[in-house]
């Protein structure tokens, strides 16, 4: 770009930083700790399972002993605390993944870039970090916004835009086109 448009580009440049150092930088330290309290509740709510399941073994040694006078063999006795075991474990799975709002089932992404200061909601409101995904991974995603930087009149290039888009995706509603100053007029404009 710098070789084709030298007057457009003499004083852009790219500077590249990895996505980790862009969200975690000045904060990996805390984020450390965090996850060291985090094992630490873990290992305590496991022993405290483990506690609770030998507290449980030792109340039914009576039940145990019955049911080995009256003739059950050892392996049907161990299958029944397997089992019981199994049910246990898989509820606390389900109640576990019904509880994370679907966190876990994010689809593995590309990014393309992530930039830190973007104004989303308007020139007034604060800056906020942006990451940006390839238009392929975008399937099923709404309120897509995308942005074009042209060197001669925007409006010239609006149709061919227009037209890649509906190329990668012919259903998509494509609507509010405008131009950057149009964008600035608009939101300079007082509220009502």
């Amino acid at each position: 770009m710098r070789a084709e448009y030298p007057e457009a580009n003499l004083d852009h440049g790219v500077h590249i930083v990895s996505l980790h150092d862009e969200l975690v930088s000045g904060i990996d330290s805390l984020l450390f700790l965090l996850m060291g309290v985090v094992g630490i509740v873990v290992l305590i709510a496991t022993v405290n399972l483990a506690n609770l399941l030998v507290a449980r073994a030792s109340s039914r040694e009576e039940e145990i002993a019955v049911r080995r006078a009256i003739g059950a063999p050892p392996a049907r006795l161990a299958r029944q605390m397997l089992t019981e075991s199994v049910v246990l474990a898989m509820l606390g799975g389900a109640a576990g993944l019904g509880s994370s709002d679907g966190e876990l089932w994010y689809p593995p992404a590309t990014v393309v870039g992530v930039v830190g200061d973007v104004r989303n909601a308007g020139i007034a409101a604060d800056t906020l970090p942006a990451i940006y995904f390839p238009i392929e991974m975008a399937s099923g995603w709404t309120n897509l916004t995308f942005a074009l930087r042209t060197v001669g009149e925007p409006s010239e290039v609006l149709a061919a835009a227009r037209d890649r888009l509906r190329r990668l995706d012919p259903a998509a509603p494509m609507f509010g086109e405008m131009t950057a100053e149009e964008m600035l007029a608009r939101q300079r404009a007082p509220t009502r």
